[in-house]
């Protein structure tokens, strides 16, 4: 099979408008064809939470093998571990969900090839907690299956050109476990791109078994780890205080020549910072000496500057406590944190 058979051209697919695609895809529907929403993969959304805990998925991969631009391995550890709770989808995610029938059927009638949809999740026979959820299911003429992953985008500079695998590495790695959890050789990734003159442009992913070897491997670790509840290296603040809330007292980490190379970093950045502050605050004291009881300072029609009049309303907590100090005490609660801080 030859990429131009999987995304067949051609590759640039006018999209000047919903209203040309919705009867296409409304009939697709009525005819019992396009069957896959939101809704009748999983309608009690607790449910598909509760399932998503039972393993990994396509569109968590990435982040568990550190390649993700949003996501950590311990944001989804965290998921995987942590007591499950509801959040509504976010507009991104109910815009792509949308307009994926839309894709779906746009891309049929372009390339003529047959794609099934309203699929069931696949798990791996021998790793059951290696799972995906497919878009559809291509089927070529000749017979070759493959993988459709739709995608909607409204910023394409992580994109490179159409027909190539040059996408976003949360997606390629998307299209990787798909491909290995499903038993296929290639992936088609149609994408609708708004900055793009709401075009779609087709991408194609071919299987890379070295690299599906080494996610399996780094993913199969972090189920272990998510199943004997240790979590993954924390990569971020936030993420080490989440492990370690609180200090051990007269606990020290003994200094190796790494840590002494970060600590004279941070004290030289801190010192250029609190040189710059200064240095900042001394102009802006020039210029509103300057402004004097102006609004601003304008050259010609061109607004420079603003020292405006605000008014602000700030609770008093030294008057409120000395004449409420019970009512102080009901509504107050402590807090864990922690702080670093630079000898």
């Amino acid at each position: 099979m030859t990429r131009g058979e999987a995304c067949n051209p051609p590759r640039r697919h006018g999209f000047p408008g919903f209203d040309s695609l919705a009867p296409l895809c409304y009939q697709h529907v009525a005819d019992g064809v396009l069957t896959h929403t939101q809704e009748n993969k999983m309608t009690d959304r607790i449910d598909w939470l509760t399932e998503r805990q039972k393993g990994i998925g396509g569109s968590e991969i990435a982040a568990v093998c550190g390649l993700s631009k949003w996501r950590t391995p311990f944001d989804v550890w965290l998921e995987k571990t942590s007591p499950i709770e509801d959040s509504p989808p976010t507009l991104a995610m109910e815009l792509g969900n949308f307009l994926e029938p839309l894709v779906v059927a746009k891309y049929r009638e372009d390339t003529g090839h047959q794609v099934t949809t309203d699929l069931e999740a696949i798990a791996m026979a021998d790793a059951s907690w290696a799972r995906c959820n497919l878009d559809g299911l291509v089927t070529l003429p000749s017979g070759d299956q493959g993988v459709l992953e739709c995608k909607t985008a409204g910023d394409s500079r992580d994109w490179g050109e159409p027909g190539s695998d040059d996408i976003p590495a949360d997606y390629f790695c998307q299209c990787q476990w798909n491909c290995v959890v499903a038993g296929l050789p290639w992936a088609d990734v149609p994408v609708l791109f708004f900055d793009r003159g709401r075009r779609i442009e087709c991408y194609h992913v071919a299987a890379d078994e070295g690299f599906q070897e080494w996610m399996l491997e780094t993913a199969r670790q972090f189920w272990v780890n998510v199943q004997g509840g240790s979590p993954p290296q924390p990569s971020t603040g936030e993420e080490a205080a989440a492990v370690w809330p609180k200090h051990e007292p007269g606990k020290m980490v003994d200094a190796d020549e790494d840590i002494c190379l970060k600590i004279e970093q941070l004290k030289a950045l801190k010192a250029e910072a609190k040189t710059t502050a200064s240095a900042i605050k001394m102009i802006e004291s020039a210029l509103k000496v300057e402004i004097e009881d102006a609004e601003g300072i304008a050259d010609g029609d061109k607004i420079l500057a603003t020292w405006r009049t605000s008014e602000t309303t700030r609770l008093n907590t030294p008057a409120l406590r000395a004449a409420h100090l019970e009512l102080v005490a009901e509504f107050s609660n402590t807090t864990t944190t922690r702080r670093l801080i630079i000898k």
